[in-house]
């Protein structure tokens, strides 16, 4: 009886055992799986970080080339305009 008792500890001891061994192995995938993921989001967050950067370039270069401080420097630089009571001088090349 003694032995039959033993012999099924001894047998429920193997099986904890290797439960304890999948548990385990199974945790160390699972943060392989996570640590991946997490070098994943920071590759997202800094291309995110990159391309809000780029928006905000862009934005910034619309409103310039709206604005009238440009569109008057163009108008002077390339069309050669001038404003209403502004002096002229030709000078000879």
């Amino acid at each position: 009886m003694m032995m039959m008792y033993q012999k099924k500890k001894r047998i429920l001891l193997g099986v904890v055992v290797v439960i304890a061994v999948l548990l385990l192995i199974k945790l160390y995938d699972i943060s392989i799986v996570n640590k991946q993921m997490d070098e994943q989001i920071n590759a997202y967050n800094n291309e995110l970080k990159k391309r809000k950067a780029d928006l905000n370039e862009a934005t910034e270069k619309k409103d310039y080339y709206n604005s009238d401080e440009y569109i008057e420097k163009i108008a002077r630089e390339q069309e050669n305009l001038v404003k209403k009571n502004d002096i002229i001088f030709v000078t000879e090349d």
